[in-house]
């Protein structure tokens, strides 16, 4: 995308709620991932070796 349309499309309201609805969304995913794994190796007291333990 050059500058220009992304300088347009940042004016808009709704390109800009679309952005941060996006984020929002990956943030979510990314915290649910993170929060099973961390149910699997601590409550389950499955031994991680990912970190040498």
């Amino acid at each position: 995308m050059n500058p220009a349309a992304l300088a347009d499309c940042l004016s808009t309201a709704s390109c800009v709620v679309t952005q941060l609805t996006s984020g929002l969304i990956i943030g979510m995913l990314l915290f649910l991932v993170a929060a099973g794994l961390t149910l699997i190796f601590g409550v389950l007291k499955v031994v991680n070796f990912t970190h040498g333990s």
